[in-house]
């Protein structure tokens, strides 16, 4: 993971370099200004780039999974999360820069917008083009591990309280998440063996798994934060390893509006909003997102009965309304009467 982040750092500095030279003295593909370094809001497709782009800054505070091995996390965490976003910012401003050079706005591909753009600065058989993609699949790999570490620390916790199968609360006697990552892998075996049949019939699979990808890791961050305001109101005094500071209006105004930008990204990134060919193509990811929806509800209801027996292993009591008119979460389990000698 370390060496994927210098990986990353150093192509995107590199990459940017090449583009101001290139731009210098071949000329620039856009023209520096603000109008066209910002999105057009009244199209569609430059709206749907917003979440795009809100997702591509997502990630830093997947950091917080490593608490447990730090020295001093209270000082340690706040500065990871605020100085990697703010390197973040500035290394995708870098690179941004350096592909808009060469390659018009209209013109840059998603998935290989990096590589085009060093092929027409330096060339398809140059060594920087050589270096730039295999540096990119070697960060592909690194930032697979660092988010899979995160994702399947959730899954593993979820598991274990009752939200998810058991297979993915598994782990190894050194303590990883062997359950979670198998299943991850099985099921982006999956997809790339469906790819073909899926392509077949009109649907892109890199395309959609992206879309998918992006709109329920956005969706993932909408209740973490009202779920910070309530912990903080439910348990106000509780020791915790590093503390957001502020009072209740500035912790309220950072906790809504991002609440209310990944809901319009959300939004924007599922639903068509005219019969353009490039709306109409988001039906497929409409449909994906609804289908998954409703199978993780499946889920989460087979899984239902493990996790009431969580909730009363903790002494959780909650409203019958909530969890169903069967369960009634106030009332103490009666204990065995022992058997005599007789009946035994």
């Amino acid at each position: 993971m370390n060496a994927g982040a210098v990986l990353n750092v150093a192509m995107a500095i590199g990459i940017g370099c090449l583009g101001i030279w290139y731009g210098s003295t071949h000329g620039f593909a856009e023209p520096l200004t603000p109008q066209s370094m910002l999105p057009d809001f009244s199209d569609g497709n430059a709206l749907t780039y917003l979440s795009i782009i809100i997702y591509n800054y997502m990630g830093c505070e997947v950091i917080a999974t490593f608490v447990d091995s730090m020295d001093n996390p209270k000082k340690d965490m706040p500065k990871a999360i605020i100085g990697g976003g703010l390197a973040i910012v500035a290394v995708y401003l870098f690179v941004s820069l350096g592909i808009s050079t060469a390659v018009p706005h209209d013109q840059i591909n998603l998935a290989s917008g990096i590589a085009d753009a060093v092929a027409i600065i330096a060339g398809e058989r140059s060594l920087p083009f050589m270096l730039v993609s295999v540096g990119f699949l070697l960060s592909l790999f690194a930032n697979m591990i660092s988010w899979s570490h995160g994702v399947s620390s959730v899954t593993n916790q979820a598991a274990k309280e009752g939200n998810l199968p058991r297979v993915y609360a598994r782990v190894d006697s050194k303590g990883r998440h062997v359950g979670s990552c198998v299943m991850n892998g099985i099921c982006a075996s999956a997809l790339v063996l469906a790819k073909p049949l899926l392509e077949s019939i009109g649907v892109g699979v890199f395309s959609i798994a992206l879309s998918l990808d992006i709109v329920f890791t956005l969706a993932a961050y909408v209740p973490m934060f009202p779920a910070f305001l309530k912990l903080r109101e439910i348990d106000p005094d509780r020791k915790r390893p590093f503390r957001v500071p502020g009072g209740r209006v500035v912790i309220r105004l950072f906790c809504w509006v991002p609440v209310v930008e990944l809901v319009l990204s959300i939004i924007v990134a599922c639903i068509p909003f005219n019969e353009s060919s490039a709306e109409l193509g988001k039906i497929p990811l409409l449909i994906g997102v609804i289908v998954i929806v409703l199978l993780g509800e499946v889920i989460r209801h087979v899984s239902h009965s493990r996790a009431t027996e969580r909730a009363r292993a903790l002494g959780i009591e909650l409203p019958k309304a909530k969890m169903g008119p069967d369960v009634d979460w106030r009332r103490p389990r009666r204990p065995r009467r022992p058997k005599s000698a007789d009946e035994s």
